[in-house]
């Protein structure tokens, strides 16, 4: 129950019954754009399975995430066979990404979190983790630079959209596998003998931009803007800085300064792709240890995208040696043949053996009724239907997987709009320099939220993470729910139900806090939510992106709404729009004058999602025109073919010397009828 998997269930679960319709997701954070919930497209792929299987979608997520995380050393085969042109390299690549975790040699912490180098961690991640996403991406970025490949050297118009599909569907999938994938096609396009044609970066510029204009709607700036502001807070404190990002930039430089020397040798084309797009990645990975400073946040979790780099290196290694006079000698020699045959079986049977221990010891069956993440989601589902609770933890992260019950929290903190929710979370939590006030400061924020409820967690309870410091800090101050589990629920008294509420002007939060204990900006704001002089609001959502308030207003006084601002929403009294504006806490107020109104507040996206929308319209024309044209006709590149100082065969630009020996044959062969004419 401590896999963050359990939001991508909820999301999934979500999906299921709404699709891509909801453009406001309600249930996290005080509400959020459906887009910022999460990439998603893994979670509209297990939606879909659940609903053709018509099984639950945790049952679909798992199906989903695990058929795609074992497709992943089938895309390791395609990109080795594809770049190094070797079948055996191909082989041995697959082999390796199917039975080891390169990533467990080369950083203690992975070996000592897995129990040895011998087991697999990216099946830990996907199943103990829940690194459904961050694991699936790289399927989908092994076929991205598969296609980007083929898209260089053949020119097609049907490789350059496939590749432009798989690299947008890495992007829609996870962050860091679009950060990992974008660092590899650079270097895949600078390991190349035509790296320094200026239209080869063209091309493969033009690949990401066709990516970017067909997943537009799903991945908008503003939500890579609020990512990016996020970020550096969601695992510890990372802070950027010159030296980071220079250190960054340095690693991206030694990479290319590897493929050039390695091209100045004579080394294969999939040891130079594999050894440029190394040392950023690796840099990353181990950015920390090596130098105290993170590259980018979370930097350790790209071990995985590293890991497969690592494979790809020893396959290149592999080919190249394969190519040198005195190991062809030995491959004829039938002894060391089936030596090598028999001392593979017996190590791959070995590793399977590890592999089965290793998952067996993992994976174990539960009851998940007996939870206490699925007895407090049900438990508020049938006691407060609707209403906004303050829950932590497991329990947070688990709530949309069981219900719809809306709270403060959530699962991607990444994607948060309103960026007070994540301080004020923190201070409920902690009551950090809160003193004798404790109680006093955690519940003006829950007032301040909208929160009707909040759920306190005790070290004896079944929640996984007890992130309460002091649990009891509500006791008799507080009106008792219920006490189940280790676990309490107090309910946070309000006038009146529902999200709106008529307050003065001059009682708005004017700016927003300085920290979680500066409470002086929202004291005469929840005043006023608990003044029963002041008019009463009737609220109800009539759809997961609109809202109805009925209401009275007098001079001075205008409607708070404790909804997270977003340009994106419009509000109408019949036929006149209202302006939709931010208080100082983050959340939306309307001014709609004195008299009785019927206010109607919808969540459209604004101009941004209608941009979007027409780019990815573009994007569609732009593939049908790749489609009908079929781009170049050329199946090789170009340039101009060198020779071999190692091996005197016909080197064409980014082949092995077996691929081009066997071309060059074949155009021997061909007709003398059409000398002119390229062999197909």
């Amino acid at each position: 129950m401590s896999s963050i998997e359990a939001a991508y269930v909820g999301l999934a679960r979500f999906y299921q019954g709404n699709w891509l319709s909801a453009l406001w997701f309600p249930y996290w954070y005080g509400g959020i754009p459906g887009v910022k919930s999460y990439p998603p497209l893994l979670h509209l792929m297990s939606a879909a399975t659940a609903s053709l299987t018509q099984i639950s979608p945790a049952h679909a997520y798992h199906l989903v995430s695990g058929v795609l995380y074992a497709l992943i050393p089938g895309a390791v085969f395609l990109l080795a066979r594809a770049i190094a042109g070797s079948l055996g390299a191909a082989l041995g690549a697959g082999l390796m990404a199917s039975l080891l975790s390169p990533s467990a040699f080369l950083v203690p912490g992975v070996a000592n979190d897995l129990g040895g180098w011998q087991y697999l961690r990216r099946f830990q991640c996907l199943y103990s983790y829940g690194e459904g996403p961050h694991v699936s991406s790289l399927l989908w970025m092994l076929l991205a630079l598969w296609a980007l490949h083929w898209a260089m050297e053949r020119r097609r118009g049907g490789m350059f959209i496939l590749a432009a599909v798989f690299a947008g569907a890495t992007v829609i999938t996870n962050s860091l596998g679009a950060a990992a994938l974008a660092l590899a096609a650079v270097a895949y396009v600078a390991s190349r003998r035509d790296a320094f044609l200026p239209g080869v970066w063209l091309r493969a510029a033009a690949i990401g931009f066709l990516a970017l204009l067909l997943i537009a709607p799903m991945l908008p700036p503003s939500t890579m803007e609020v990512v990016r502001r996020n970020a550096p807070f969601v695992e510890g404190r990372f802070h950027a800085s010159a030296l980071s990002y220079g250190l960054l930039l340095l690693h991206i430089a030694l990479g290319f300064l590897a493929a050039h020397v390695l091209k100045r040798v004579d080394v294969n084309a999939l040891a130079r792709f594999a050894a440029a797009a190394l040392f950023p990645i690796a840099g990353i990975t181990l950015s920390e240890p090596l130098y105290g400073v993170g590259f980018l946040p979370q930097p350790a979790r790209y071990h995985l995208p590293m890991e497969i780099l690592v494979i790809l290196l020893v396959a290149g290694g592999i080919a190249q040696c394969a190519g040198w006079p005195s190991a062809r000698r030995l491959l004829r020699q039938r002894r060391i043949i089936v030596g090598a045959v028999v001392a593979l079986v017996v190590l791959c049977v070995l590793q399977v053996s590890n592999t089965r221990f290793f998952a067996r010891n993992l994976v174990k069956p539960g009851v998940i009724q007996e939870t206490i993440e699925y007895q407090t989601a049900n438990w508020l589902a049938e006691n407060l239907p609707g209403e906004r609770v303050f829950v932590s933890g497991s329990i947070s992260f688990w709530m949309l997987a069981f219900t719809d019950q809306p709270q403060v929290g959530g699962g991607y903190d990444n994607g948060v709009q309103n960026p007070n929710y994540l301080a004020i979370k923190h201070q409920v939590l902690s009551g950090e320099g809160s003193g004798d006030r404790e109680a006093e400061i955690s519940l003006l924020w829950l007032k301040a939220l909208g929160a009707r409820a909040i759920q306190t967690i005790y070290p004896e309870s079944r929640e996984v993470f007890h992130g309460f410091r002091n649990p009891s800090k509500f006791e008799g101050k507080l009106e008792e729910l219920r006490n189940h589990g280790g676990t309490r629920i107090y309910r946070v008294p309000f006038r009146h139900d529902g999200l709106a509420f008529v307050v003065p002007e001059s009682c708005l939060p004017p700016r927003p806090p300085a920290n979680g204990v500066d409470t002086e900006t929202i004291e005469a704001y929840v005043q006023s939510l608990d003044d029963a002089s002041l008019p009463q609001s009737c609220w109800q959502w009539t759809g997961n992106d609109e809202a109805l308030i009925e209401t009275t207003l007098q001079d001075g006084q205008v409607v708070s709404v404790q909804v997270a601002w977003h340009p994106g929403w419009q509000a109408f009294v019949g036929n006149r729009e209202l302006p939709v504006e931010q208080d100082g806490l983050g959340q939306v107020f309307l001014r709609p004058g004195p008299g009785q109104h019927k206010i109607r507040l919808q969540f459209t996206g604004g101009s941004e999602r209608t941009l979007l929308q027409s780019a990815f319209l573009l994007g569609l024309l732009l593939c049908g025109w790749l489609g009908w044209a079929g781009g170049e006709s050329h199946r090789y590149a170009t340039t101009q073919p060198e020779i071999s100082s190692d091996s005197n065969e016909l080197l064409v630009a980014g082949e092995s010397p077996s691929v081009a020996t066997r071309r060059d044959v074949a155009n021997q062969e061909r007709s003398p009828m059409d000398p002119d004419e390229p062999l197909r």
